[in-house]
Formats: structure tokens, C-alpha cells, sequence
């Protein structure tokens, strides 16, 4: 049985390594309130099934990586480091994606397609950043793949 879970909490690992100031509050899930200056939440999105071969389906799984910040008195700062948490994000995830390590995506029976993770959901404009916004969101998004006999 195919299971993304541990592959969500293996990104959100991730975002919890990752460094800068002020600390990056991490959830699993949409939280009901942000409680850092400057967030970051997974969760679980589409997931599709394919048939590769007669008795082999490949499953594709999004995990949604969104950043996230309460707009208040230094917009200016939190933006910057939400930009440079995605950069770091970036970068994390190119190491992933080679590794083999215990716990990697890999280890874990996941492949990280060439061009995710990816960030274009921010150009929807439900997500510029807009005047009199009280939080702003960067959504993106990391695809994971894994096959299975049946």
C-alpha cells in the first residue's frame, strides 16, 4: 500500500531545518491561527493513480508547501525572509532529491520529479501581494511519485 504520510512529514522536516530569523513556525495542515511571525504548513493535495503496466500503477502526489505571514507593522522583513525561507526550501529539496539517506523521499519509496518543487501557484492572483491583505501566502508545490504492484 502506497502511503504519502511519512512523505509529508519528511517535507515538513525539511522546513523545519531550515535556517533564518525569526524562527519558522511549521505545521502538518492548515493551521487555525499562524502563531510565528513568519509560517510555513504542509498538507496533503492531489493524488492521482496511473497505469504504467499491465500490474503497475504509478501514484503522483502533490504536497502543498505554503509560507505564510500576518501582514503588520514590517511587511517588508517578513516578505524577505519568506523569500529567502523559499530559497532555502529550494535548495533543500535539489539535495533530497540525490538523496539516499535513511528517511530521504528516496528511502522512503518517493521520486522527486526534475521541476517540483515549484511555486507558480503564487502567480494566481488570489495570492499577490495586495493592500490591506491580513496575511499573505506563498503556495507552492512538491510532487512526489511512487509505483506499485498489484
Amino acid at each position: 500500500m502506497v502511503n504519502p504520510s511519512p512523505a509529508i512529514l519528511r517535507v515538513e522536516a525539511i522546513l523545519l531545518g531550515l535556517a533564518g530569523t525569526p524562527a519558522l513556525a511549521t505545521y502538518v495542515g492548515a493551521p487555525s491561527a499562524l502563531g510565528g511571525a513568519v509560517n510555513a504548513y504542509v498538507s496533503g493535495d492531489v493524488w492521482t493513480v496511473n497505469d504504467k503496466t499491465p500490474g503497475l500503477v504509478e501514484h503522483t502526489v502533490d504536497i502543498s508547501v505554503t509560507f505564510a505571514y500576518r501582514t503588520g507593522a514590517d511587511v517588508r522583513a517578513a516578505e524577505l525572509a519568506i523569500m529567502t525561507r523559499a530559497g532555502l526550501f529550494f535548495t533543500a529539496m535539489l539535495v533530497e532529491r540525490r538523496s539516499n539517506a535513511a528517511g530521504s523521499l528516496r528511502a522512503l519509496g518517493w521520486g522527486l520529479p526534475a521541476n517540483y518543487p515549484s511555486f507558480a501557484r503564487a502567480a494566481d492572483p488570489q495570492y499577490t501581494a495586495i493592500v490591506g491583505q491580513e496575511f499573505r501566502l506563498y503556495p507552492g508545490v512538491v510532487r512526489i511519485t511512487a509505483q506499485e504492484s498489484f
